[in-house]
Order: C-alpha cells, then sequence, then structure tokens
C-alpha cells in the first residue's frame, strides 16, 4: 500500500506539474512574465530537488524579470544537487550567460570552459559545443579581443557543421 501510494502522489504531483506548465505557456503568449514566473516557481517549489525545474525558473527570471542574484543563487543549488554531466554543463554555461550579462567577462568564460570541457569529457555532441564556442565568442566581441572571437566563432561553425552538416 505504501508504494502504490507514493506511486499515487507522484502521479498527482506530475499532473500539477503539467497544469502549472500550461498555465506557464498561456501566460508567456501572454508576455505576461510575472505570472509565467509565478507558475515556473510554483512547480520548482513542487519538488525542490528537481534540479530541471530549478534550472528553468532560474534561466526566466534571469531573461525576463533581470533579477540576477536569485538566479545565480539557483544556479549554484542546481549545481550542487546535480550529479549528470549533461546537466552541469547547461549549468555551467548558464551561470556564463548570466556573468557575461553582469559585464564580469572573465567569470564567464571560465565557467563557459568549464562547461565545454564537461561536454568534449562525455563526448555530448557538437551542437551543445557549437552554442558554447558563440558565447564565449561574443563575449570575446564585448572585449574587443577580435583574435579570440574569430578563433571561438570558428569553432562554433566547424561543431555546428559536424551537427547539422554543410549548409
Amino acid at each position: 500500500r505504501l508504494i502504490e501510494g507514493r506511486k499515487a502522489e507522484a502521479e498527482m504531483l506530475e499532473a500539477y506539474a503539467s497544469e502549472l506548465i500550461m498555465r506557464f505557456d498561456i501566460a508567456s503568449m501572454r508576455f505576461d512574465n510575472l505570472a509565467a514566473a509565478t507558475f515556473l516557481k510554483e512547480r520548482m517549489e513542487l519538488d525542490t530537488t528537481n534540479v530541471e525545474w530549478m534550472v528553468d525558473y532560474a534561466e526566466f527570471i534571469r531573461d525576463y524579470l533581470g533579477k540576477y542574484d536569485e538566479a545565480m543563487g539557483l544556479f549554484e543549488r542546481a549545481l550542487y544537487l546535480s550529479s549528470e554531466s549533461l546537466l552541469k554543463a547547461e549549468i555551467y554555461n548558464e551561470i556564463g550567460v548570466l556573468h557575461q550579462i553582469r559585464g564580469q567577462f572573465q567569470q564567464a568564460i571560465g565557467s563557459i570552459h568549464t562547461s565545454i570541457q564537461l561536454c568534449e569529457a562525455d563526448d555530448m555532441g557538437h551542437g551543445r559545443l557549437a552554442t558554447r564556442y558563440h558565447n564565449l565568442a561574443s563575449i570575446y566581441v564585448e572585449l574587443n579581443d577580435y583574435e579570440n572571437a574569430k578563433y571561438h566563432f570558428e569553432r562554433c561553425y566547424e561543431a555546428s557543421r559536424s551537427t547539422f552538416g554543410e549548409g
């Protein structure tokens, strides 16, 4: 009975989480970012160990509400909770983006390099690498370091070509 009860509870939790995402989608389509954030936060609070839900909320409040400190705290907690290399690579990339937004370019470069190392170590695919190389290149452009920007844009292009072919 205990197992059946936990299974039913998990199913109800998942159903409610799905409903919250539906509400989030509707609020997003209406450009109601505060409501959308509320639905993502509520979903995240349903399971405070669900790293993906935490990262979803952190990305949204960083990108649409400018809540950088709160987002950084969530990304750091997600890193602490995560044991998956793919997820850690994604979180380091998101932290790098946040540092870039704040103008903390050296920290951004460091975080994105860590993300690249995790991707390469686990052979996570060239599409993910292309995004990270593009992020690095854009940072170097902001720093007027065009040599490094060109190098990383070329790496981005090579990774994209490996994923999507010539085009």
